[in-house]
């Protein structure tokens, strides 16, 4: 295995998944690819544009905790 890729959008669920794929690609020895995929519609951006994911910062962060891989 060369690549995993791992798809998130910044839900709880979504993050053990990604923490799942990166123990898995550490592992293998294989490239860590994460794919933000923002939902249709998203309900906090309805209400209040501010309480939005921010896939930027939040793929930063990830990248900060799983850069190795």
């Amino acid at each position: 295995m060369t690549k995993i890729l791992v798809g998130t959008d910044t839900s709880a669920r979504a993050e053990r998944a990604l923490e799942q794929a990166a123990r898995m690609a550490r592992a293998e020895g294989a490239e860590l690819v994460v794919l933000y995929v923002r939902p249709s519609l998203d309900a906090r951006e309805a209400v209040d544009a501010e309480k939005a994911p921010d896939p930027v910062t939040y793929l930063e962060r990830i990248r900060g905790l799983h850069g190795d891989v």
